[in-house]
């Protein structure tokens, strides 16, 4: 059992609740963690001992952060002179081991409020000397986002005997899909992916990963992931992206459709027809009808076996097929 060791360096008074609600969020992950073959263990100074010490109480938070996995500093209105000097001491152990690794967060603070100047001097700091561009928070779901994906990627991915002290057994298959439907529900209570586009996109780099390992299961859900985002960056006017996606889910659904018409030909047809959508609307009319045509193909034959399902789709492809023919211009919507 590796256990994955966080510190937290904040300012005591400030961020005392943000602490004890990133412990509880990190940690509640040991559940499936364990199945895994890991857990998390959160250090903050709230949990070191009050007795008295030989040295000064620092030292001891300092040795806990040369021991961490993760060090995690929340930054806001002051920044102490002790919160510094853990940074100090997380930056050099990095750089002598490359652990821990490193995230700092400049909280965002309501209008008309500024940061004192040790915080101004800190940031100039990290962005000049030390070339860390730190990111900025409203609540913790960005930090507790962040953590949970570099976990995934850490502890679930990389593979058997990876390096830098990550879990050295491969993981199997079920312990680890019930360890990213956990992350992903966190995901999505997550107020940081109110942006829909932003959240498919975490969904789809989940989903990218496991497909690598389990393709014949989660092939179908990376296809599924990339035209949604397709969808939403279009409306977005983020065209090109848009369709690099839709050729992305394009490209999956024709291999599983050769080898299951029946469960993804109307996957593919859709696909078709709303990368035809996007492509008239960019100029390139040639390619759009030549998609649009393969959609209404598929829809036409399988409204031949099934009319109730898909004759109202093959009518709309075939009234696309007209418009994109007589007017250039597609006269239809995306389903």
């Amino acid at each position: 059992m590796r256990t994955i060791k966080v510190f937290l360096a904040s300012s005591i008074e400030e961020f005392e609740n943000e602490r004890y609600e990133l412990t509880s969020v990190f940690e509640s992950l040991n559940r499936e963690g364990v199945k895994a073959g890991f857990q998390i263990d959160v250090e903050t100074c709230e949990r070191s001992s009050r007795a008295l010490a030989k040295e000064r109480k620092q030292n001891e938070y300092n040795q806990m952060i040369r021991g961490s996995d993760y060090f995690f500093m929340i930054i806001g209105k002051k920044l102490g002179c002790y919160t510094i000097e853990e940074f100090e001491v997380a930056l050099e152990q990095f750089q002598k081991s490359g652990a821990p690794k490193i995230y700092t967060y400049f909280k965002k603070l309501p209008e008309g409020h500024y940061p004192d100047r040790s915080v101004t001097d800190f940031k100039e700091r990290l962005e000049r000397r030390v070339g860390h561009f730190p990111d900025t928070f409203s609540d913790l779901d960005t930090i507790r986002a962040d953590f949970f994906y570099d976990l995934m990627q850490r502890e679930l991915f990389a593979g058997p005997g990876a390096a830098d002290g990550r879990a050295s057994r491969e993981v199997p298959y079920e312990e680890k899909e019930d360890l990213v439907n956990l992350m992903f529900g966190l995901f999505q209570k997550s107020s940081d992916f109110q942006d829909p586009a932003k959240l498919q996109r975490e969904v789809l780099k989940i989903h990218r990963s496991l497909a690598r390992e389990k393709p014949a299961v989660y092939e179908s859900d990376v296809a599924e992931t990339s035209h949604r985002l397709a969808l939403l960056l279009e409306k977005m006017n983020q065209r090109k992206e848009a369709e690099e996606m839709y050729r992305e889910a394009l490209q999956i659904y024709r291999r599983l459709a050769e080898e299951n018409p029946e469960k993804y030909g109307p996957d593919e047809a859709l696909a078709k027809n709303n990368l035809a959508v996007l492509l008239s609307k960019m100029g390139q009319k040639e390619e759009a009808e030549t998609l649009c045509r393969e959609a209404w193909e598929i829809y036409r034959r399988m409204a031949a076996e099934n009319p109730k399902c898909y004759e109202a789709d093959a009518a709309r492809i075939a009234g696309n097929l007209k418009s994109l023919g007589a007017l250039g211009e597609p006269d239809c919507n995306h389903k």
